[in-house]
């Protein structure tokens, strides 16, 4: 038998192996809505789209060198901002291992139906040294599955699970995630058992798939024997055919992935420099001039992508969210029109026209946008969130609702639509509704004073006066300048009847804020309350001072019952009639 020609089938699949690999993060990429992998060249199986020296090049020749396994490396950056939710962020990482588990399942076929008796008769034939190499790199290709599913930074099992961890701890494992390659080459050089509990495993998946285990021994003493020059062989022609732009591409991906901004653009401009028609260097050239809020420039870069492309939907997408930063709204809903004209079913797109449209007060065409793309992404609920807001604006109670019931379907633990909830049910005087939204906001949440502020006036309208002070005095703890909190704890005190005590925090909010029209007419209630004439009309006449019509409310009001017979309170209606 050749044992070249085995050394040919395995490195044939291992090249395979890459491709698809890549090709699987690639396309779960795309569908999970980073569209940007297409216009990489990502979406082939051309090796050299996913050639990077670093993982492609050197890291094979590492793990030859020290145990015969030419592992393969590929590079593909994913925009992860692009991706719809965290599924599919995890989606992207797994992929590529499920690229790898399917193309072993596929080439076990031939063992599966027993076709590899006809080669076992003929060890000179082809077939037999491409039936033994199958074996080789379906057990390479399980191998390098449960390698990658390993929780380590760098590998995709990492990816898997970091869109599902605290943000905390994601920043604390990014700060250390550079020597995620070098955990795992600690582990399979140094921590030999650990090494070969993998292989176990791996000959056990083998033998669940039919390979016979003396073939794959068999191709592995003959690929560690034979391989080393011809796997130098292909990384010199990998290097010598590698597209240098591309991989000036690739470092400014990098760049951009790390947040390098200024090191990224010095990359694209040498792309643009070389390839001035080169629209994805243009592209993420504005994307990094973006980061920096620089918009102008970014523009500026974005035009140059859609006079090149005119039908580039994420340059006219982030043209409009330049323009939305800069205020330009109309402009960035003429934006992301065009760039819907382009890719229909983009949610986001339609999320951000939304946002454009109900900063220039087209509230309805800000509702039809939310409600597209929803429509596309029916768990999008920063879609929902922004419609029940509208909704709300609108005095569209019931609707609001719904909308904010669907955030919380998504985000039970969202504090802030629990706290919009109660709101549009407070609107609708369902108060004891609203009391246990407020109280689900605080249970998640407790810090924030709006939440308490809110909470003791619905207790208040409960006439649930004790209990509203108690909130109103958080309020006080968390914010204490907060005017609203100390006058609604006054008017809780009196209707409590406990007008001193009112007439204290009265003064505490006078003292905070000397023009506040509120605290001056509510003080003068409770002197009017109290039957105390003379300081009930001074300290009506401060609040009048502030706000004229003060005056035509206490005409009606019944805490000024008892005094409005009084001869000073007439004069003070002629005086300012």
């Amino acid at each position: 038998m050749n044992m070249w020609l085995v050394v040919a089938f395995i490195c044939f699949g291992w090249i395979l192996s890459l491709c698809l690999h890549e090709f699987g993060h690639a396309i779960a990429a795309y569908w999970g809505g980073d569209t940007s992998v297409k216009d990489k060249g990502y979406l082939t199986l051309n090796p050299l789209k996913y050639t990077e020296p670093s993982l492609s090049l050197m890291m094979p020749l590492f793990f030859l060198l020290i145990g015969g396994i030419a592992l393969p490396g590929g590079a593909v950056y994913i925009n992860h901002s692009r991706l719809r939710d965290r599924k599919w962020k995890s989606a992207v990482s797994a992929a590529g291992p499920i690229a790898n588990l399917i193309l072993a399942y596929l080439l076990s076929l031939p063992f599966q139906l027993g076709w590899d008796s006809l080669a076992l008769e003929n060890p000179n034939s082809v077939l037999f040294a491409l039936i033994t190499a199958l074996t080789y790199i379906i057990s390479l290709n399980i191998y390098v599955v449960l390698i990658n599913l390993l929780p380590i930074p760098g590998l995709d099992g990492y990816g898997i699970i970091e869109p599902w961890l605290p943000k905390a701890i994601q920043q604390q494992i990014n700060q250390v995630a550079k020597y995620g390659i070098w955990i795992l080459i600690g582990l399979l050089w140094f921590a030999r058992p650990f090494n070969q509990f993998l292989w176990n495993f791996t000959h056990v998946i083998s033998e669940y798939l039919h390979l016979p285990e003396n073939l794959t021994v068999f191709a592995n003493a003959i690929f560690r024997d034979n391989s080393r020059y011809l796997v130098i062989g292909l990384v010199l022609v990998l290097w010598i055919f590698r597209d240098q732009n591309q991989e000036l591409q690739r470092q400014g991906d990098k760049f951009v992935s790390s947040r390098q901004y200024e090191q990224a653009i010095a990359c694209y401009d040498k792309i643009i420099k070389n390839k001035p028609k080169n629209a994805d260097a243009w592209y993420w050239r504005g994307y990094a001039l973006y980061s920096l809020n620089k918009h102008d420039e970014a523009i500026a870069s974005y035009d140059r992508v859609i006079k090149i492309k005119p039908d580039h939907a994420n340059a006219w997408y982030s043209r409009g969210y330049s323009l939305y930063f800069l205020q330009r709204y109309v402009e960035a809903v003429d934006s992301y029109k065009k760039a819907l004209e382009i890719k229909s079913d983009d949610s986001k797109t339609w999320y951000y026209q939304g946002i454009a449209l109900t900063d220039l007060g087209r509230d309805e065409e800000a509702l039809a946008a939310y409600k597209q793309a929803i429509e596309i992404q029916l768990d999008f609920y920063q879609a929902w969130y922004k419609q029940g807001e509208t909704l709300a604006k609108l005095q569209r109670y019931e609707e609001a609702i719904a909308a904010y019931d669907k955030v919380i379907e998504v985000r039970p633990e969202d504090s802030n639509t629990w706290w919009l909830r109660g709101q549009a049910l407070a609107a609708q005087k369902n108060y004891q509704a609203a009391l246990d939204s407020y109280n689900q906001a605080i249970t998640i949440y407790s810090d924030f004073y709006g939440f308490w502020l809110d909470r003791g006036n619905v207790l208040y309208y409960l006439q649930q006066y004790e209990e509203a002070i108690a909130s109103y005095e958080k309020v006080i703890e968390l914010k204490s300048d907060n005017i609203n909190a100390w006058n609604n704890k006054g008017g809780s005190l009196i209707k409590l009847q406990r007008y001193e005590e009112a007439l204290i925090v009265y003064d505490l909010a006078i003292e905070i804020k000397s023009d506040n029209a509120d605290c001056w007419y509510n003080k003068a209630c409770c002197y009017a309350l109290q039957n105390n004439v003379t300081l009930a009309i001074e300290n009506l006449q401060q609040s009048i001072k502030f706000e004229a019509n003060r005056l035509e409310i206490a005409k009606t009001d019944p805490d000024f019952d008892t005094i409005r017979e009084y001869e000073i309170f007439q004069i003070l209606i002629d005086e300012y009639s």
